[in-house]
């Protein structure tokens, strides 16, 4: 560097490599990417499939400059963010860092050398947009697949930070194939992140990736990422619709008794379940089949003999699906179980809500599937109901938003307008600037912030209100029928933990209201409540509530989720995995059905609400099962 020169001046000249400007590197790099050629030296790699991408290695020239670009980034405030899409650690948008030089001068050299650079090579046109930020992946962080279409950003680009990682580490850029409809199915190619490297590709329909978790407990993949924008040229291809295989009901004999515990044959307990879900939408049954029953299916859900195939598309769901045909006998008894009449019956009499009788010409009907959960597996928010309303459109945006506001292995974020459901706020990647944040705190040797942890308050034991409330219930019948309420209350959280010694945790979210079999009383539930704040209103006040709901004649019809689970002490590690939730909803999921063995779950749902399944971190060594069963209203 010339002697006098200022520092930031002699910076500006070493930030990007030389070799990208010279005509050899250009040239090779402009017939690979246009013939889609492979390619691959020690500073260039082109890949041709599943769709093009760029990889140029020793991208900053300047070793010094990269320490202190690092040790700025440090000092910008960043957010965690923890979605059903993805979970990591993400800064504002670096055009709200400008005043640290280091930060200003890579993206200056972004907005102008490199966008320059990729208009001429790629012949994409841009302008003078780009969005830039900083993103951290800790251990059993990831981003799960989508293809960053939306709005006008046109190429994707990845700056990898971290020092010597491994294929071990995890937190690979997967890149996945597509099927004859468009829709990703299967990874083909990983990327492992190589320091100071810039990986970059055209946004397209079929740019679906993903970052795999990170597997590492020591160390965190480490980025800045981002997309230069231009004009919009074409428009996203539609999505085909959804098939769904119904069941109707089966009139075979069916005694009840031999499968359900015999508390919950009872008119008493069917009152008080039915009482549960027409005040909260929502009940969590233990115990619920015998033992002896229970078991004998839980065996056979380890045989051999069961064909298990992959669902998808990869950016709506990922796990095993059984194959109804290859099932054992006992697994096939539990099948037609649920699709007998009799459920049909039972069902209606634990809501109120008629499952049965044909309207309208149409036939009850039910879904029914028996699905094998794995390390990797998720479903995401975007069930059938949902790809059918805002999916199909080609010029709508809401699919966009939804799958491609995450980061791409471009990793960055949504705003909080444009992604409805979330666990924790993230900041605007717009030129707007980010949200206003709380302080955080830095941990050292992870390279990145991470916001204070806070202590939950204590909260008083009402257990007696519990019983006496409870017990007054059980022994009136309700004033006024109507359908449940689909949860249009508070959100709540579902919960099955029995202490006599505890207080119950201080909540803002309810939990699932659970009937005890092996109780003495079997009406007396109040063991099962965790929170006595949601019973803290009168009666009335209850009362007056449900006449502003009850008016239902305008509602659509719901439908009923019935879930059972198997082999939970596989998941290890792995927290509580199914959720409910409102897209539209700020607050995040409604209701979480807690991982436990031989409990029955009933959830009525509305249009407008989506069950999913969180992603399945690699703490989970083995296989566990869902039973989900849904029944149209």
């Amino acid at each position: 560097m010339a002697q006098g020169e200022p520092e930031a001046k002699k910076f500006k000249k070493c930030i990007i490599s030389e070799h990208l400007h010279t005509d050899e590197f250009k040239k090779k790099f402009f017939k690979a990417w246009h013939n889609s050629e492979p390619v691959k030296t020690d500073e260039l790699e082109v890949i041709a499939k599943p769709f093009r991408i760029g990889k140029i290695s020793n991208f900053i020239a300047c070793e010094k400059f990269m320490d202190a670009m690092k040790n700025e980034l440090l000092e910008v405030k960043s957010r965690r963010n923890v979605v059903d899409l993805y979970q990591y650690e993400q800064t504002c948008d670096l055009v709200n860092a400008m005043h640290k030089m280091h930060i200003r001068l890579l993206y200056e050299a972004f907005q102008c050398d490199l966008a320059a650079w990729m208009e001429e090579n790629l012949k994409i046109k841009l302008n003078k947009k780009i969005s830039m930020s900083s993103s951290c992946y800790s251990d059993t962080d990831f981003l799960l697949c989508h293809d960053d279409n939306m709005d006008d950003r046109r190429i994707a680009f990845i700056l990898y930070l971290s020092k010597n990682w491994t294929p071990q580490d995890g937190g690979a850029l997967d890149l996945f194939t597509t099927d004859e409809n468009g829709l990703p199915s299967k990874v083909v190619r990983s990327l492992v992140p190589e320091y100071n490297s810039l990986v970059f590709f055209e946004v397209v329909d079929n740019s679906y990736h993903q970052v795999a978790e990170v597997t590492s407990v020591d160390k965190s993949r480490w980025t800045i990422n981002g997309w230069f924008h231009g004009p919009i040229t074409t428009h996203r291809r539609p999505r085909p619709e959804p098939v769904i295989t119904f069941a109707h009901p089966e009139d075979s004999d069916l005694d009840l008794s031999e499968w359900v515990a015999d508390p919950y044959m009872s008119l008493k307990i069917s009152r008080e379940i039915q009482e549960t879900v027409e005040r909260d939408s929502h009940v969590f049954i233990p115990n619920y089949f015998k033992p002896e029953k229970y078991q004998e299916i839980a065996k056979e859900l380890l045989s051999d003999q069961i064909k298990w195939k992959r669902v998808g598309p990869a950016d709506v769901r990922n796990y095993e699906l059984a194959e109804e045909e290859s099932l054992p006998d006992k697994l096939k008894e539990l099948l037609s179980f649920f699709k007998n009449r009799a459920i049909f019956q039972l069902l209606t009499n634990y809501t109120e809500v008629e499952f049965l009788n044909p309207k309208d010409g149409l036939e009850p009907r039910m879904t029914i599937e028996l699905q094998r959960m794995s390390s990797g597996c998720y479903t995401l928010l975007c069930d059938e109901q949902t790809i059918n309303d805002n999916c199909l459109d080609p010029d709508t945006t809401d699919r966009n938003n939804r799958f491609s506001d995450g980061p791409n292995d471009a990793d960055q974020s949504a705003s909080a307008e444009s992604r409805p459901y979330k666990q924790s706020n993230s900041f605007d990647n717009g030129e707007a600037g980010p949200s206003a944040v709380s302080d955080v705190t830095i941990i050292p040797g992870l390279g990145c912030n991470t916001p204070p942890s806070s202590k939950e308050d204590e909260d008083e034991d009402h257990e007696e209100v519990f019983r006496r409330i409870l017990k007054s219930k059980s022994t009136k019948s309700p004033k006024h029928k109507k359908k449940p309420s689909s949860y249009q209350q508070q959100p709540q959280q579902a919960s099955c933990s029995k202490s006599s010694n505890s207080s119950p945790q201080k909540s803002s979210k309810a939990p699932a209201r659970t009937f005890d079999s092996e109780d003495s009383d079997v009406s007396d539930i109040g063991d099962y409540l965790s929170d006595p704040r949601d019973y803290s209103c009168e009666n009335s006040d209850r009362e007056d509530l449900a006449e502003q709901e009850a008016d239902t004649s305008s509602r659509e019809p719901g439908t009923l989720d019935v879930l059972m689970q198997f082999h939970l002490a596989h998941m290890g590690k792995v927290e509580d995995t199914i959720d409910y939730v409102d897209p539209g909803h700020v607050e995040g999921s409604l209701i979480n059905i807690p991982a436990r063995d031989n409990h029955l779950c009933l959830v009525y749902k509305s249009a407008t609400n989506v069950r999913i399944h969180k992603y399945v971190n690699h703490y989970c060594k083995g296989y566990f099962y869902n039973l989900v069963c849904t029944y149209y209203e």
